[in-house]
């Protein structure tokens, strides 16, 4: 998955701005210019107007013309999750929902490294899987791309479940969900969301739909089948039948959102069809992940 020149570049001059502070973070250039002896080394950034000259790796400055300043890693980082689910109803759309959340992770994930905090990317179906181990430095982006490309929608999701074992497992940092939260149990994906800010991940949740979800354009007889259960129910798509849909679809979006306030959630709903420029550059910022 390649991102453009031009996104490229407008990705470096941005940022994961978390609301939280978090014990442990990594030495890099928009957090500390206290780059310390003993730490391990991470990366370079090229030398600007200010730096401290100390930190200049003279050895490089010789073999290229070229000032670069040496950055360290402290003994923990910010920590950027990715949650990601993967369940079968994700791979509908053209393209699919799960096409829009990798774009989005593979964004992210390079703004994330880029400023030197560790990355690591998890799926959801119905249990957790690693996806990508923690891993930091810009340097490292390919493995990011390379660990979403077998990425694919299939099966049934359980993210009550895989939210609680991931905070089970993990310290505090920021976590990013992306989800269409058509969980098998109605609601039960609050139960999950509960348990990260309970144990103060600060928490963003991108949830993704497609048209058909959000106006279905049939009529008649029709057979409606689960894409993840396989369940089918045959219905008459009448008129009045579709405006409750419509009701009870606005109810599910209204009280996502809802609960995502009264939790101090950031929450952002888009849709397959929304382009990643619109969805990191413009949309993002405007909830303050991104800046």
């Amino acid at each position: 998955m390649r991102l453009s020149t031009d996104l490229l570049r407008q990705l470096r001059l941005l940022k994961l701005q978390p609301k939280s502070q978090y014990r442990g973070r990594l030495k890099g250039e928009r957090r500390s210019r206290n780059h310390g002896v003993g730490l391990e080394f991470a990366d370079y950034r090229p030398y600007q107007t200010g730096d401290d000259l100390t930190h200049v790796d003279w050895n490089l400055y010789a073999r290229s013309g070229r000032r670069f300043i040496k950055l360290f890693q402290a003994e923990a980082n910010l920590t950027v999750s990715f949650l990601i689910d993967s369940s079968s109803s994700m791979g509908l759309g053209d393209p699919t929902k799960l096409d829009l959340a990798k774009q989005i992770v593979t964004a992210l994930g390079y703004v994330a490294l880029a400023n030197f905090d560790q990355v690591q990317i998890y799926t959801c179906r119905q249990r957790l899987l690693t996806v990508l181990p923690s891993t930091y430095s810009k340097t490292q982006f390919p493995k990011v791309v390379q660990a979403l490309v077998p990425l694919s929608a299939e099966g049934q999701t359980d993210l009550e479940g895989c939210l609680k074992q991931f905070a089970e497992q993990n310290e505090p940092g920021i976590v990013i969900l992306i989800s269409d939260f058509f969980d098998n149990a109605t609601y039960a994906y609050q139960r999950g969301l509960i348990s990260l800010v309970g144990q103060q991940f600060e928490v963003t949740a991108i949830q993704i739909l497609c048209r058909a979800e959000q106006q279905p354009n049939f009529s008649g007889e029709v057979q409606l089948t689960d894409i993840e259960t396989g369940k089918s129910k045959e219905i008459t798509a009448s008129e009045q039948v579709l405006a409750g849909y419509q009701r009870r679809f606005q109810q599910f979006l209204a009280r996502t959102v809802q609960f995502c306030h009264d939790h101090a959630i950031t929450y952002l709903l888009t849709t397959n069809e929304s382009s990643l420029e619109q969805v990191i550059l413009h949309d993002l910022r405007q909830t303050g992940l991104v800046q």
